[in-house]
């Protein structure tokens, strides 16, 4: 329902700016005719540099108005190519359609003034001259001579009410859109803790599967029979909740912390996956050893410890993620039943990831 609601309110509103494009552009186009039409009358009454100013600033006000209608061009194709894009893609056609939709505006503005301070100039040129008394002698002789200029006033007025009117459906339109967009963030996040609590429900079935290979052991290579397992899926509803996430949130760093942690369940059940995936008559090319399963626990901690970094955001409780180290993922490897005392090669395999840098950059 917000949804269709919402392109109503932006098909109301591309509406009213082509409305108001093309009032500004026959306005002033009319202007310039009159002008140039009736040129030698207007210098005579209003002189010469009040004459050229006003078709100074309706040349501007016209090429102003023609720039707005090819920015609104512009900010309609960028805004439809942008969703089809992805990652820094997507990113660009995004600051192209603000960009572009900001020139607009600024373009309707600059039409509308420009018009305004020629016409204002024009009539206060007219307050100057002593001969004003004469040529408002008779209506039906003033109507005759200024029927150009009454009508650019007339359009300027429905000009100006257009102006108001687009204004108006801007503003209904970005709060729409605001309201919209903080619905759909506050659903997705709140539906994150859920989301994160799955997420270390399969990293601990994942523990307990290395568990059970690391213990099989033997002269430190993990036996073929030992290996044959069944690598459990990444359950669809995390995937699709944290997608859902990702495309509702404007948070680059929380969105930056999900997308590692899916880069990382991903890492980690394509090499589980070539354990298993080797059994029969090839088996014996692929040597799997504890040093590969010391590798895979230290993985299944550092996905632990990002989804616990995101729990307090997640619950409204902070508006930051808490800071992610190698000393959580020490912590969360005692979570994951690796002790010191029985498994202190993974706990040296920490130490020597945590030389070459920093867990999250």
């Amino acid at each position: 329902m917000s949804q269709e609601l919402h392109k109503q309110n932006r098909d109301v509103l591309f509406e009213n700016e082509k409305f108001l494009l093309g009032l500004l552009q026959a306005v002033s186009a009319a202007v310039i005719a009159g002008a140039i039409s009736q040129f030698d009358k207007i210098s005579e009454i209003s002189g010469l540099t009040v004459t050229k100013t006003l078709l100074s600033l309706s040349a501007l006000s016209l090429a102003s108005a023609i720039v707005g209608a090819f920015s609104k061009h512009e900010y309609k194709k960028w805004d439809t190519k942008a969703p089809c894009a992805s990652g820094s893609e997507r990113d660009k056609r995004i600051k192209k359609t603000t960009r572009y939709l900001r020139l607009m505006r600024v373009c309707m503005l600059l039409s509308t003034l420009s018009l305004c301070l020629g016409l204002f100039a024009f009539i206060w040129s007219l307050w100057e001259i002593d001969s004003i008394t004469t040529v408002v002698t008779s209506s039906t002789s003033f109507l005759n001579s200024w029927q150009t200029l009454i009508a650019g006033l007339l359009a300027l007025g429905a000009a100006i009410w257009g102006w108001s009117l687009v204004n108006k459906q801007i503003a209904v339109t970005e709060r729409h859109e605001y309201e919209r967009w903080r619905t759909k963030e506050m659903a997705a996040r709140s539906l994150l803790p859920l989301t994160l609590s799955a997420i270390i429900d399969y990293v601990e079935q994942i523990s307990g599967i290395l568990h059970t290979l690391y213990n099989s052991k033997q002269d430190e290579a993990i036996p073929r029979d030992a290996r044959n397992i069944t690598i459990p899926p990444v359950p669809n509803e995390i995937i699709i909740s944290l997608q859902s996430f990702i495309e509702a949130t404007k948070r680059e760093d929380i969105a930056m912390l999900i997308a590692k942690i899916l880069q990382k369940i991903q890492i980690q059940g394509a090499r589980l996956r070539s354990i298993s995936d080797r059994n029969g008559a090839n088996n014996y090319i692929h040597i799997v050893t504890a040093t590969n399963i010391e590798t895979y626990f230290v993985d299944a901690a550092i996905i632990y410890a990002i989804a616990s970094s995101l729990f307090y955001y997640a619950r409204f409780e902070k508006e930051q993620a808490e800071t992610t180290s190698w000393d959580d993922v020490t912590r969360n490897l005692r979570a994951l039943h690796c002790w010191e005392g029985t498994h202190q090669r993974v706990y040296e395999n920490v130490q020597r990831r945590a030389e070459l840098g920093a867990l999250v950059e």
